[in-house]
């Protein structure tokens, strides 16, 4: 009957105590008539094995699950022949047929490699199709099969088998025992408490699976763009990727942020640029911070042409290496940038003047979002091999919010919920939706958990992040600062974070020339009278002035002794001192 129950030293208990108590497997044979095929949940029950419960350890972190039902001591785990064995093969080749995965003529040529077997709270089986079919086309009716085994498309997962001895007509298939595998209180990230990270070695820890197993991202040689509708997580997913660079004081970080509000303020602890906003002016400081890091990330790749002339044993696959991390000016960079459909929609109502030479020769104007979307595709392009890293966030993914020439250099990719396999392709690409990853099927309760492709061979995962909230986050970042600090670091907007900014005469003097008319209670004044009220001189006023961008003295029309002398008028003032 069920493989997946009598697999080879299967413990005690490896069904509920129901079965044995009632006939076990007798039982259910006689409940499903003489045709010996199980159907309804008590099929579902059989297949998927609703009991198996212990205690085990994942990447060094005990799990523990919990059964309400206590095993039978009198149970004994039958090692069965291959005859009865292939009893669970032959049910879930039941369930390929009547979800139309394979014709009934094809049950022969279809086959459970191994055996199915329990993993973690679940069950898990490969299956070879018949020659000719591609593992593709089966996930492409993950939701029939879900359906011919009676439980939720959310409770299967299923990919092509990117094992060893895999091939293109393989499947792996993993059927969680609860319907939200991904479910449970909320897990704090390692990052919290972490005093230092070293991100070239470890990475960025992000959270569960639905297996219970820990999963990792390597964001080093690549690039990462997050997707999906708002609220489900895309900043706490972008917080964890940024807490781990900020504790690695190697790391340079840029931010760019299409709003303002609170969410990356404590980034300005460690950031190397700091821009939020997705005014005009903001968005040029944008496409010049863009230009400015490329630059960077040249200079760096000059360096290790540099030293792999010098000393290739230094560098020798021409690459940033961790030991040279260590020297100033060559330790990775990541460039974040949040809300980019903000920042997109901004800059697509501007245009912008560009050269072709240096000398200004052959300037023209174009669309202010092309250049934004090639610089940042660019960034990827030339700076990977120097240790620049890209993460792209955005909560609108259409193909307006994720241009095409952005995503494809984005190697590692991660979606929320999103509404419908269209916007999911946008996010992770057609191969990995065809693949089986499914954003679009995740249900409204599903925040915090996010379907990531990292470009490898095993394909996509689904996974619960972790937690790091926002008052966690900037004591993160005061830890980061001060590794940055004592590392010698810190550059930039944060090294001037915090230090009271010195401004110029010329910036104050406009406000202090309208203020000393208002106590006046006039609304002009003579340069001579204005300046003596500034205690400064006539000519260091009419200076100040033309620095501030206010202009030269006019002449002020009738004044009270009948003259018409030169000064400045309260209105005008008024005007350039509210002028960006």
């Amino acid at each position: 009957m069920l493989a997946a129950c009598l697999v080879r030293g299967s413990p005690v208990g490896a069904l509920p105590v129901h079965w044995a108590k009632t006939g076990g497997w007798g039982a259910a044979l006689t409940a499903t008539g003489a045709t010996g095929v199980l159907t309804g949940q008590l099929w579902v029950d059989l297949l998927l094995g609703a009991a198996f419960y212990g205690i085990g350890a994942v990447h060094g972190r005990p799990v523990t699950e919990v059964s309400e039902t206590q095993p039978d001591p009198t149970f004994v785990p039958l090692d069965g022949p291959p005859a009865t064995a292939s009893g669970g093969e032959n049910n879930l080749v039941d369930a390929l047929i009547t979800a139309g995965i394979i014709a009934e003529s094809q049950r022969g040529d279809t086959r459970v490699v191994g055996d199915i077997h329990r993993d973690g709270p679940g069950w898990a089986a490969t299956v070879e199709l018949p020659r000719g079919m591609a593992a593709v086309t089966a996930i492409d009716k993950a939701g029939l099969l879900a359906s011919s085994l009676r439980v939720k498309r959310q409770r299967i997962e299923m990919k092509a088998d990117a094992s060893a001895e895999g091939h293109e007509g393989r499947f792996t298939l993993w059927v969680a025992d609860s319907d939200n595998p991904y479910a449970g209180p909320k897990v704090y990230s390692e990052l919290a408490q972490a005093q230092r990270w070293d991100f070239w070695q470890y990475g960025v820890p992000l959270g569960l699976d639905g297996r219970g197993r820990r999963v990792d991202l390597h964001l080093l040689w690549s690039s990462l763009l997050i997707g999906g509708l708002q609220d489900y997580g895309k900043s706490y997913l972008a917080r964890l990727v940024a807490a781990a660079a900020v504790l690695d004081p190697t790391v340079r970080i840029v931010l760019i942020s299409g709003k303002v509000s609170p969410d990356w303020l404590p980034l300005e602890e460690v950031a190397h640029k700091y821009v939020i906003g997705a005014d005009p002016r903001t968005v040029r400081k944008v496409l010049d911070v863009l230009d400015e890091t490329i630059t960077d990330m040249q200079g760096v790749g000059s360096e290790l042409t540099r030293l792999y002339r010098e000393d290739p044993a230094s560098c020798p696959e021409g690459k940033l290496t961790k030991e040279l991390t260590r020297r100033p000016g060559l330790g990775p960079t990541l460039v974040i940038v949040e809300e980019l459909q903000e920042l997109l929609d901004a800059a697509a109502l501007m245009k912008v003047k560009t050269s072709e030479d240096e000398d200004g020769e052959g300037a023209r104007t174009r669309s202010a979002k092309d250049v934004m979307v090639e610089s940042m595709a660019r960034f990827v392009r030339v700076a990977r091999f120097a240790g620049g890293m890209g993460m792209f966030i955005t909560q609108r993914p259409d193909s307006n919010s994720v241009p095409t020439a952005l995503r494809e250099v984005c190697v590692k990719r991660a979606s929320f919920r999103v509404k419908g396999d269209r916007s999911a392709k946008m996010v992770l690409g057609d191969d990995a939706v065809m693949n089986g990853a499914a954003p679009h099927l995740l249900t409204e309760d599903s925040k915090g958990i996010f379907v990531l492709d990292q470009g490898a061979e095993e394909g996509h995962s689904t996974q619960r992040g972790d937690v790091i909230d926002l008052p966690t986050f900037l004591a993160i970042c005061k830890r980061g600062r001060q590794l940055r600090i004592d590392a010698g670091t810190l550059t930039g907007y944060a090294a001037q974070f915090g230090k009271p900014v010195e401004v110029p005469p010329e910036a104050r003097i406009v406000a202090d020339a309208t203020k000393a008319m208002r106590e006046a209670g006039v609304d002009r004044m003579r340069t001579e009278d204005l300046a003596k009220a500034l205690n400064l001189e006539a000519g260091d006023l009419r200076d100040l002035m033309e620095k501030a961008g206010a202009g030269k003295p006019v002449q002020l029309g009738g004044m009270p002794d009948g003259k018409n002398p030169r000064g400045y008028k309260l209105d005008v003032l008024q005007s350039r001192a509210r002028r960006p």
